[in-house]
């Protein structure tokens, strides 16, 4: 404990110290979940008569910068914007207690989460959806090449010039992610590579052509029925088939697929791909004009602002069945891009 003035000025130096190098630890293994470096910043993590409500704001910020997402799965950008906000947000001036506003905004402290961006690179078998245990990717830079196995943190964009994927019984896939090449904006935002298997499909569910073509039939006459019967909110007595949700959730996945550049393609694949692009343009389009229907664009507007009081329930079941399809078909990140849509 601290005897005199000079030895109060002495510890309140040291915990601020403290507190910067706590900070500044979890930033350099931001969304790694170092252990070693979540041993010290556990023994800060208590209550204790000597440290005030700043000195836990600054060990449960680097405990959280350093679990980004649960562990590599996202981390700090390191562009102007986000130091310009970490900055800000990390000032090392934390309060004495949780009122305390006078030296710096607490507000502000949130800042650095408009920082975080996704670092998990994952391999993924194009057909199944499963991940690839067994790949091997390999990343060059212009010094060196370096071999991970996903899933893996992956490195800032700026240090990788090309990747290659390999796998057992799989095609390799190379990309060239210099800059400027549009795959490289693609690979930051995704994170997700896909291989094509080497043997043919089994002969079973969708696999057959016939059959997937069928499928796609069956997809398209289902959306029909359920957008022509959301047509007439007021007669939607029973609950809507979610089954045909899924179905063109399950379509527009084969449609990215089908035609991402992560995919290696034989003359087999452009055919299925244009099959299932054709039928995906049909089901959007049909769901873009339910969208724009007047009845469902004042179903939708009192959904989302809040202002139904007597809605009945057949209404509630033709707003939430809309509102699901959009989400299918546009894979929209907020409900406020769905106004937007219904308002053109």
């Amino acid at each position: 404990p601290a005897l005199d003035y000079e030895s109060s000025l002495t510890r309140a130096a040291a915990q601020s110290c403290l507190d910067i190098v706590c900070v500044s630890a979890a930033l350099v293994h931001a969304g790694s979940g170092d252990i070693a470096t979540m041993k010290r910043l556990r023994t800060l993590h208590g209550v204790n008569a000597n440290r005030s409500y700043g000195n836990h704001m600054a060990s449960h910020m680097a405990l959280g910068i350093l679990f980004l997402g649960g562990g590599a799965r996202f981390t700090i950008s390191r562009s102007t914007q986000s130091i310009a906000l970490l900055v800000v947000a990390l000032f090392p001036r934390f309060p004495q207690h949780y009122t305390d506003n006078c030296e710096h905004l607490q507000a502000w402290r949130h800042l650095w989460a408009l920082c975080v961006v996704p670092r998990c690179l994952v391999v993924r078998d194009v057909r199944t959806g499963q991940m690839c245990r067994d790949a091997v990717v390999v990343l060059h830079s212009e010094n060196r090449q370096t071999s991970v196995v996903p899933p893996v943190p992956f490195p800032e964009m700026d240090c990788v010039q090309s990747i290659r994927v390999s796998a057992p019984g799989y095609m390799a896939l190379s990309l060239d992610v210099s800059l400027g090449s549009h795959t490289r904006d693609l690979v930051s935002r995704r994170r997700v590579l896909y291989l094509q298997p080497q043997t043919p499909a089994p002969m079973h569910g969708i696999a057959v052509l016939s059959q997937f073509t069928e499928w796609l039939t069956s997809t398209q006459m289902r959306a029909n029925v359920l957008c022509t019967q959301l047509m007439q909110p007021h007669s939607v007595n029973d609950a809507v088939d979610s089954s045909v949700v899924h179905a063109i959730r399950r379509l527009r996945i084969c449609v990215l697929a089908m035609h991402s550049p992560f995919v290696a393609r034989n003359s087999c694949v452009s055919g299925w791909a244009e099959e299932a692009y054709l039928a995906w343009l049909n089901v959007r389009t049909r769901v873009v004009a339910l969208a724009r229907h007047d009845e469902i664009r004042r179903l939708l507007t009192r959904y989302w602002t809040g202002n139904q009081p007597n809605t009945q329930l057949s209404d509630m079941r033709a707003s939430y069945a809309t509102i699901a399809l959009l989400y299918a078909v546009l894979d929209l990140p907020a409900p406020s891009d769905a106004m937007k849509l219904a308002q053109q």
